[in-house]
């Protein structure tokens, strides 16, 4: 069965939250040199630096994936890249240079490329990890949303007879054992001008209780768990089964 998160070209992050640990932006993109260096296409760049500041950096490969490094977190999203095309004797026109893939098959190779920064930036050791997370984000047309997110979009509608924008922001404790607490930051958003279309944003965090030493070499198992862990919970909530009353579905 396709999973929605596939058939709504939904696009995933994964991130990690660590001990505050100092470090300057031209050290983080020195260290990140192989990641860099693979960008380039004979002499062309094939990447751009959206953000930096004195402990922190952000940069985009034309391929779509995203990367954050500061203080406290390292992360990776995958996320369209769109540019401006000439034309003879016409106005430019925008092509898509990333290549759209399904959330699962991104989720993987996002974890491949995090595990890397990881190792690239873990030179020093014995830095503690306290939190991983999932990210998923989603546009969808309102009628077109998964069964679980119209359950909610009604239920908090239903005290109007017509809504027209919406920005709805919810943090939930979802379950929690000796070793770790599971939560999610849920935004679903519709804006007047957006036509109908609702994004949904679902923020999966998985906080360690005591903290852990982050391990390179264990951090791949570690993500593949809460991949796993994180999708089921999207798939149930999209099911619609967590907003009935009697939880029957």
């Amino acid at each position: 069965m396709t999973s929605w998160l596939d058939r709504l070209a939904t696009t995933p992050g994964l991130g990690l939250r660590l001990e505050p640990r100092a470090r300057s932006s031209e050290s983080i993109l020195t260290a990140l040199g192989p990641v860099l260096d693979r960008q380039f296409v004979g002499e062309r760049q094939g990447f751009t630096i959206e953000a930096q500041d004195s402990f922190g950096v952000q940069f985009a490969t034309d391929d779509g994936y995203f990367y954050g490094v500061d203080a406290q977190r390292f992360w990776v999203e995958f996320r369209h890249r769109i540019r401006a095309k000439a034309q003879s004797a016409a106005p430019p026109t925008t092509e898509v240079i990333s290549k759209p893939s399904p959330f699962t098959q991104l989720m993987p190779s996002i974890a491949t490329k995090l595990v890397e920064v990881a190792k690239l930036l873990n030179d020093r050791g014995g830095r503690k990890l306290d939190r991983v997370g999932v990210i998923a984000n989603t546009v969808v047309h309102e009628d077109e949303a998964p069964p679980g997110f119209v359950k909610f979009i009604e239920h908090v509608s239903r005290p109007w007879s017509s809504v027209e924008e919406y920005d709805i922001r919810v943090i939930g404790e979802i379950a929690t054992t000796s070793e770790w607490q599971d939560r999610c930051v849920h935004r679903i958003q519709r804006l007047e001008a957006a036509e109908g279309l609702v994004s949904i944003v679902l923020d999966w965090q998985r906080r360690y209780t005591d903290g852990r030493v982050l391990e390179t070499g264990k951090l791949q198992g570690l993500l593949d768990r809460a991949q796993h862990d994180a999708i089921e919970y999207f798939e149930e909530l999209a099911g619609g089964g967590r907003f009935d009353v009697n939880g029957d579905g």
